[in-house]
């Protein structure tokens, strides 16, 4: 199965749930959350904060500014399983992104890694960096929920 077809309906169905409410629905798991980031390897401290809709292009982002800690912005309106799901895929990109010299250059080389797949839907998902994090997702099971 591809990611397309194991996420997008998935993805779909978070983006009309996360327009339908601003309500905050999940609630972060900070032992589960310092236990993933463990496993992932990373060497920063990680903060995740709920925002409205309206502040993603999505329904979560890792915020590639430098900075001392690794910044998630997540929507309120998620569902707790959804909210876990795509924490596991920021993570991943927090864990990318150390990987490199500055969160700057990352996002420089995803940027142009995106570019030059001419930045359609369809080749979002055949981006290395997003089918690493479309993967990680699974470990929201093997691991366990980040939210309830």
């Amino acid at each position: 199965m591809s990611l397309r077809d194991k996420w997008c309906p998935t993805l779909d169905e978070w983006t009309t749930e996360c327009w339908r409410s601003n309500e905050l629905r999940w609630k972060l798991k900070p032992k589960a959350v310092k236990k993933a980031a463990a496993f992932l390897g990373l060497t920063k401290e990680v903060e995740v904060q709920p925002v409205d809709k309206r502040w993603l292009d999505g329904v979560g982002c890792y915020c590639c500014d430098g900075g001392p800690i690794h910044r998630i912005l997540l929507a309120r309106g998620l569902s707790p399983e959804a909210a876990s799901l795509c924490l596991w895929h920021e993570l991943t990109h927090a864990k990318q992104a150390e990987g490199f010299v500055s969160s700057l250059e990352f996002w420089e080389k995803f940027r142009d890694t995106y570019n030059a797949v001419a930045g359609g839907s369809e080749d979002y998902f055949n981006l290395p960096i997003e089918k690493e994090a479309f993967e990680n997702m699974d470990y929201h099971w093997t691991i366990g929920p980040l939210a309830k």
